[in-house]
């Protein structure tokens, strides 16, 4: 087994035209096995190849790149790196380095490098001759500390995975159980240990034996999201393609992130989402300038480091030991990228919320149906209140409101100039006062129905000052009256009808609850069902290769026995051929031997009437 291992960008482009051109010269995966297969290292074979044969199928039917060959399934650093020390007929062991021949060019620059490598040798020989006894901590001069992002496209809220390895830059041997410092300048930091979570903008870590230790990078809020909030975040972010170069590209996807944030039962996204608008709504609703979210990713960057502490057994300050030790041996940086999706999110809204609004359709029915002013603006209030107070959540809410708000104004600007110029003059002056700024961010609607009804009551009694036959008055309010009573009645029988629909709504809510019920039970079966389900095909794959392997000698061996077989039935046949003339044979013995006894019982009488003669010769 090699000590170091090979990636793909470890070989030349000539090296990489010999691994790739022979992996594509044949479909035979004996011929490939018969070359990757290594001394002392029998389970690459006859599988290996098939599935390296399988995948390049997948791919056109060749390999382009060494990185294709590695993402071969159950191709690992090992035995990617056995496979091209074989192909190019490299030593894996010994003292010459691994080369591949090449022309003079190449052939100069490789004894070049050969020649470093000789200088490296004698320093490294000088370096472990004056190296401390076993038990001394290596040198802090020696120790090295690296940062990896393990996630390349995040959104805001979804964790980030960083992992730290520590390791001997001199023998390149991990070091295990050293204190780590980690910071960030944004977010949290969260670190597992055991049972305990440990989570703050510095964190204190220890690594592992293989030198390595992982953390996690939360973006900040005002307040922490529960388990459940922030599962549900985390399930709808994966839903948007964190590739997408804007996010004009992802509007539907954004479109289901709002339906879904605006659902009944929806509860813990809607919570976790309102989290993030709070962080951020003044820059989204109360910006001077206009912005247009979906032309642009806004990003989040945070600077993590990791300071690498030497043991405190070489300089102890008096401090607890481990991450205490204030000296650093060295450190590492890495720069981590969130894309904020927030304020695309709340574009998004607010264009649904814009392209579903009937407001200036609905105010031009109520005008045409009703004349009388002040009515004309009660329903125009009531139906701009229907749109701001419809929304579920803080963000909801809030988007609800200025959705209203810009919809009022677009049809202050535009619409209302298809009305009657006296419905014109009542419309503006109530809803001036309804979305006016002060109303809207600062008091809410009750206060803008507030000043409407004070603008109203003014317009009233400058109304009634101009009234003189008092009887002609009177009967315009009984005729109110008995238009009250009829639109009473009307209202009453819809609301009866409402009555009844909303009890059915009920009913239905209730049997969807029943069944949300029953669909999370089986869901989690499903889930259990599935973990056990992923560790019986991990079973069956390692199993499947051992019969893979099996087959192909059990095909050998029935060849060789068919081969047998044949001869077999050949001999076989002559065996009968003559097993016949044998019995022939032994019939007609038979009966020479039956003629024979025949014979001999008359001999045997004549010669016994002979001996009676011989005995009695009368």
């Amino acid at each position: 087994m090699p000590t170091y291992f090979f990636s793909p960008d470890d070989f030349t482009p000539d090296q990489a035209r010999v691994i790739l051109g022979y992996l594509n010269s044949t479909d035979d995966p004996a011929a490939i096995a018969s070359r990757i297969e290594l001394e002392n290292e029998l389970d690459i074979g006859i599988g290996l190849a098939k599935r390296i044969i399988q995948q390049r199928k997948q791919l056109g039917g060749a390999f382009s790149t060494l990185q294709q060959v590695y993402d071969v399934p159950y191709i690992g650093p090992e035995r990617f790196t056995e496979i091209a020390v074989a192909l190019l007929g490299l030593s894996p062991g010994g003292d010459e380095p691994l080369t591949l021949p090449a022309d003079d060019e190449l052939n100069s620059e490789i004894a070049q490098l050969r020649q470093q490598l000789a200088r490296l040798e004698q320093l490294v020989t000088q370096a472990q001759s004056s190296r401390p006894t076993a038990g001394t901590p290596a040198p802090a001069a020696s120790q090295r500390i690296a940062l990896r992002v393990l996630q390349r496209d995040v959104f805001l809220g979804q964790h980030v995975t960083i992992e730290i390895y520590a390791y001997n830059e001199q023998t390149g041997q991990a070091l295990a159980d050293q204190p780590v410092t980690v910071t960030t300048n944004w977010g949290v930091l969260q670190y597992q240990q055991g049972y305990s979570r440990y989570q703050d903008a510095v964190v204190e870590v220890r690594t592992d034996i293989a030198g390595k230790a992982k953390i996690k990078l939360r973006s900040p809020t005002f307040e922490t999201l529960t388990q459940e909030q922030q599962l549900a975040l985390e399930a709808a972010l994966l839903q948007l393609d964190a590739t997408a170069p804007t996010p004009a590209a992802i509007r539907e996807q954004l479109q289901s992130l709002v339906l879904n944030y605006r659902l009944e039962n929806n509860l813990h996204l809607r919570k976790a989402v309102d989290i993030y608008f709070n962080a951020q709504k003044t820059a989204l609703v109360e910006s001077v300038n206009r912005r247009y979210f979906s032309d642009n990713w806004q990003f989040h960057h945070a600077l993590v480091c990791a300071y690498l502490h030497e043991p405190a057994s070489m300089h102890d300050l008096g401090m607890e030991s481990g991450a205490g030790n204030g000296r650093v041996a060295t450190l590492s940086t890495v720069k981590v990228r969130l894309k904020n999706w927030v304020g695309a999110w709340y574009q998004t809204y607010l264009e649904f919320l814009e392209n579903g609004n009937q407001f200036s359709e609905r105010v031009k029915n109520l005008s045409a149906n009703v004349a009388d002013g002040g009515r004309l603006i009660n329903g125009v209030l009531s139906e701009m209140s229907r749109w701001t107070l419809g929304e579920r959540g803080i963000a909801g809410s809030v988007i609800g409101e200025k959705s209203t708000e810009l919809v009022v104004h677009k049809f202050l600007a535009e619409d209302i100039q298809d009305l009657p110029t006296q419905q014109q003059l009542q419309l503006y002056s109530a809803l001036s006062v309804a979305v006016r700024p002060s109303a809207v961010t600062q008091v809410g609607t009750l206060q803008a129905v507030a000043d409407t009804q004070l603008v109203l009551t003014e317009e009233i009694s400058a109304r009634f000052d101009g009234v003189e036959d008092l009887g002609v008055l009177t009967q315009d309010l009984r005729d109110r009256i008995d238009g009250f009573d009829l639109h009473y009645g009307e209202f009453q029988t819809r609301l009866d009808q409402f009555n009844a629909n909303y009890a059915s709504f009920n009913n239905q809510r209730a049997q969807f609850n029943s069944d949300l019920t029953n669909f999370n039970s089986q869901y989690a079966t499903f889930n259990a069902d599935y973990s056990s389900f992923n560790n019986d095909y991990s079973n069956f794959n390692n199993t499947y290769l051992e019969f893979d392997a099996d087959y192909a000698n059990f095909a050998v061996n029935y060849n060789s026995f068919n081969t047998g077989l044949a001869d077999f039935n050949t001999k076989y046949s002559g065996l009968d051929m003559r097993m016949t003339t044998i019995d022939a044979q032994l019939s007609s013995v038979n009966t020479t031997v039956a003629g024979v006894t025949t014979d001999l019982g008359d001999l045997r009488n004549n010669v016994q009437r002979i001996d009676a003669r011989i005995i009695d010769p009368r």
